[in-house]
């Protein structure tokens, strides 16, 4: 909020400069240049207010310029001291509204964040679906190809055994026809022999009568 306030204006009289300008924090405060001629200037037609005397004090940013300010202030002026206050306020409530938005913002994310696995864990579960049951084949055909790689080993060692069987028995039979063609082999001696002493037998029967 700006305040003007204007003490003096120039005369054709004495030829003062214009008016010189204060900025204070929430008001503008006009003050005259030091007089020249005389200390109390009346200004023409009443309604201008009256200009006091120039002092040191009243050199703008003094403390006697404040103090005499503030005695001229009229009632209801606001100080300025409120407006920093009303500032201060709105400051704080511009940070609080800001950390609410700041929460809510994150809380949003959170839910968003949430909502998004959800959907991707929906989406790939049910595009999982298939993948997941020909993996599941997979490891039962897995399981399978190992018993059957189990059970082929053992076969294998089992059929080794049946042929050292066989092999063992064609050695057995091949002994046993060794012996047989051994005891042929006897048989035609023993014939051969019991024939040659038949016809001997037979001529000394023969011989002996005659």
């Amino acid at each position: 909020m700006s305040i003007k306030k204007y003490f003096f204006q120039h005369s054709p009289k004495s030829k003062l400069p214009i008016k010189k300008t204060v900025h204070l924090p929430s008001a503008t405060l006009y003050l005259p240049s030091p007089p020249r001629s005389s200390p109390n200037v009346s200004i023409e037609g009443g309604s201008q207010p009256h200009v006091t005397q120039w002092s040191r004090d009243m050199a703008p940013g003094s403390r006697g310029e404040r103090s005499s300010f503030r005695s001229r202030r009229g009632p209801g002026v606001p100080s300025p001291q409120p407006d920093v206050t009303m500032l201060s306020r709105l400051l704080k409530e511009h940070q609080a509204k800001q950390n609410e938005r700041k929460e809510l913002q994150e809380k949003r994310r959170r839910e968003a964040i949430t909502a998004a696995t959800c959907l991707t864990e929906a989406l790939v579960d049910h595009l999982n679906v298939g993948v997941a049951q020909a993996y599941m084949n997979q490891r039962k055909l897995d399981h399978e190809v190992k018993t059957l790689q189990v059970q082929a080993a053992q076969f294998a060692k089992q059929t080794g055994q049946w042929i050292g069987m066989v092999e063992n028995f064609n050695q057995a039979l091949k002994e046993i026809g060794d012996v047989e063609n051994w005891a042929r082999s006897i048989e035609l001696d023993m014939r051969t022999i019991a024939t040659a002493l038949e016809y001997v037998y037979k001529g000394q029967l023969q011989s002996a009568p005659s």
